[in-house]
């Protein structure tokens, strides 16, 4: 939780930002939902509905994210899937408009995805700048697994 709090509410070098989900989907067709664009939204397994990140110039406000992975087991096309954890905004009220959408990185399994968000999933998911310890940790796990980051640098 700590790590949530004292996180800066900057995107970090290893996030790539969407203005939103339709460009999120529009670079990569497999993160859209299967009945895309009748339901624009992205795919995959929810990891928490409840992070949030501060407002960069009014660190009094937040906005709510939902965190997900478009693995294997979360895609009706289970032959075609990217092993992305993203993040995507909900500036008004849960469920009915979407915001930016950050692409935290890439992991390939269950495991290396439950190393990097457990225990925040469990003690900081509500707390100012989670979505920002988020990405920090799935960057530290990319590291340990050797995974090539989502963009070159």
């Amino acid at each position: 939780m700590v790590e949530a709090l004292r996180a800066s509410p900057q995107r970090l070098a290893s996030v790539v930002e969407f203005p939103d989900v339709v460009s999120f989907v529009e670079q990569d067709q497999r993160r859209g939902l299967a009945d895309w664009p009748n339901r624009e939204d992205a795919g995959g397994v929810d990891l928490g509905i409840y992070w949030r990140l501060e407002n960069s110039f009014r660190r009094w406000e937040t906005t709510t994210w939902r965190i997900s992975w478009l693995s294997k087991e979360a895609t009706y096309r289970n032959e075609d899937h990217t092993d992305e954890i993203y993040a995507i905004e909900f500036p008004g009220r849960l469920g009915l408009e979407t915001g930016r959408v950050w692409l935290l990185g890439t992991l390939h399994t269950r495991s290396a995805v439950d190393r990097a968000l457990d225990d925040l999933r469990v003690y900081a998911i509500g707390e100012r700048n989670s979505v920002a310890a988020a990405a920090a940790a799935v960057a530290a796990v990319m590291k340990e697994e050797n995974v090539k980051p989502s963009r070159e640098d």
